[in-house]
């Protein structure tokens, strides 16, 4: 019986410890590094997206004391090009859409956080052309990044990110044309927006 009044006594204060859902929205750009790379005769040439602009979403939820677990989605859209050790040939647009699952936890205090991430990440040609001639492959993705955040009422805060991620390239058109191993591709994005919920 005492164990009981116990913990009916302490379970309001524990729940109001607890941290709600956590949404956000960011705005930034991203820079990544060559999709492909070939030697034809005696020339580089290079398939690189420009930097391009970023939309990313997502929802956090507490998961263990000082640390939340929580889904992102961020969604891109630029051109790319061939180029190297010939003229640069604008190729047309490329969106890429990628899905991670992410944990993340305190740097310093309250306003910085890391977060280390796996997910998928699917490119979205807007043509059947160059190395996407047999359309846009699906590939994993793994990332880390910082977050900073900020408050700036009771219950909005201003948020900045700086990611890094890492996935392996390669399209059918590529290994139809002989190239059997996949192009390491590093990515690497800043953005910023709004949060609201739980801190």
């Amino acid at each position: 019986m005492r164990i009981l009044l116990l913990v009916c006594l302490c379970l309001p204060g524990t729940l109001a410890a607890q941290e709600g859902p956590d949404y956000y929205a960011r705005l930034g750009a991203v820079w990544s590094s060559h999709l492909s790379q070939d030697d034809i005769a005696g020339d580089r040439i290079e398939t690189t997206p420009a930097i391009a602009p970023m939309l990313v979403v997502g929802v956090a939820f507490p998961a263990f004391p000082r640390y939340r677990a929580g889904l992102e989605a961020a969604l891109t859209s630029g051109s790319y090009s061939a180029g190297g050790d010939v003229p640069e040939t604008n190729l047309g647009t490329i969106r890429t859409l990628s899905a991670t699952l992410g944990i993340d936890g305190p740097v310093h205090g309250r306003e910085l956080r890391w977060r280390a991430s796996l997910g998928v990440l699917k490119y979205l040609p807007a043509a059947d052309q160059s190395v996407f001639l047999r359309g846009g492959p699906l590939d994993f993705l793994v990332g880390a990044g910082l977050d900073y955040r900020r408050p700036v009422s009771g219950t909005w805060d201003v948020i900045a990110a700086l990611r890094y991620d890492f996935h392996r390239f390669t399209t059918d058109e590529l290994e139809a044309r002989g190239f059997a191993q996949a192009q390491p591709v590093h990515r690497v994005s800043l953005s910023v927006g709004i949060a609201r919920g739980g801190r």
